[in-house]
């Protein structure tokens, strides 16, 4: 599924300009890292193309979507986002948080299918045991681990990862970005 972000321009006040005619073009398969200094714009474009943002012009095009005209749910079908920082507003356990990553799959009930798909995130990630904890309660390294889960029960096309590997201990780091490259 090929990504191509094409002009695109993105100021959080109207007077500067963060995002200036930004280009690029991903092809199905390839692991990109966007690399720069802090306050450079890196974070801005990956909310712009997960339309956290909503760009002032330009044009971002997932495979056949266009990401700018797109519903919240057909984006997340196609793109799973881990966010940088999380929000420690979220007073649920880490099993409803990490199905927040199915709700664009869920009806009125929840099925033994999408229970299937959370268990296998949470052994992937060897965070069972923390099912029934409260998100709020986790460490910052535990918390990162819940956010890829819930970006992998998403079962998109593609990823966005904003650092993930924050707050990781090595041995955590070597293998979020194993499960990234898988």
């Amino acid at each position: 599924m090929p990504l191509t972000v094409e002009n695109l321009c993105f100021g959080y006040r109207s007077d500067k300009q963060i995002l200036k005619s930004v280009s690029l073009s991903i092809e199905s398969g390839e692991l990109v890292s966007i690399v720069g200094p802090n306050g450079s714009g890196k974070t801005t474009l990956i909310k712009c193309i997960n339309k956290i943002n909503t760009p002032s012009s330009g044009k971002i095009l997932f495979d056949d979507l266009d990401i700018t005209k797109a519903k919240p749910w057909q984006i997340a079908r196609k793109i799973g986002y881990v966010p940088q920082i999380s929000s420690d507003s979220m007073s649920g356990s880490v099993i409803d948080y990490i199905l927040l990553g199915r709700r664009q799959y869920l009806n009125w009930k929840i099925k033994a299918s999408d229970l299937a798909v959370i268990m296998s995130a949470m052994k992937k990630l060897d965070i069972v045991d923390l099912a029934n904890m409260k998100f709020s309660e986790l460490s910052g390294g535990q918390k990162q681990k819940v956010l890829v889960a819930r970006a992998l029960v998403q079962e998109p096309d593609a990823f966005l990862f904003d650092e993930p590997t924050s707050n990781l201990d090595i041995k955590n780091q070597i293998e979020i970005m194993s499960i990234a490259r898988e």
